[in-house]
């Protein structure tokens, strides 16, 4: 008895399905979840593996490389994280991680792992010992700043993705905006997310039009 592979329907072995057995059911490929792995850790702004839900990091550890999977982690750490920080240091403005966050009864403190500076996790300026000094008319204007500076760099990465999407020739769903790689077989694609569509025009539903048919 064989499976399919979700993404490239390739057969598998009831014995390789164990470990490559998702929590919604289904079955992709060793070789499909390393591509959709790296694909993720490329994306910009940080998107996770997906298949009908977030696909565990414990699921890639024999897959990808220790350095990879560490590097996928930091991004999911920040993804996942709902009170975000990030260094005061506009020239870094790194995220912070909650294992590098300090607080007690007079300090509450981000420590910055790229440029090593500390962060006021209260008014999110530079660290300083005592009440934050700034006005709520200056501590709303910093975050603001800092708000609109972390949406820059998610643009400006977005806009890396896309160029390097685009020289690799992936393609975009037109229903939930996620890049797709086709290697081989036809251009009908079926995505994650269900939809289908045709790879060389990027229209949807494929089965409505056949001018880009192969």
């Amino acid at each position: 008895m064989a499976l399919e592979c979700l993404i490239c329907t390739a057969s598998l072995k009831v014995s390789e399905v164990g470990s490559l057995l998702l929590p919604c059911g289904h079955v992709q490929c060793e070789s499909c979840l390393q591509r959709n792995f790296n694909i993720s850790v490329k994306t910009m702004p940080f998107q996770p593996v997906r298949c009908c839900a977030r696909i565990e990091v414990t699921v890639f550890r024999r897959l990808v490389p220790t350095a990879d999977l560490a590097v996928y982690r930091e991004k999911l750490t920040e993804y996942m994280e709902r009170s975000k920080l990030y260094c005061w240091d506009p020239a870094c403005n790194a995220f912070i991680p909650n294992a590098l966050r300090s607080r007690t009864a007079s300090v509450v403190v981000g420590k910055c792992r790229r440029c090593h500076t500390k962060t006021c996790m209260r008014c999110r300026g530079k660290f300083h010992w005592g009440p934050c000094t700034v006005s709520p008319v200056n501590l709303a204007a910093m975050r603001a700043a800092a708000s609109a500076r972390a949406r820059r760099r998610a643009q400006l990465e977005e806009e890396k993705f896309k160029e390097y999407s685009k020289a690799r020739g992936w393609k975009e769903c037109p229903q939930c905006r996620r890049m797709v790689e086709k290697t081989e077989g036809c251009n009908h694609i079926r995505c994650h997310c269900g939809c289908h569509f045709c790879y060389r025009c990027g229209r949807e539903p494929y089965d409505t039009h056949r001018g880009c048919a192969m």
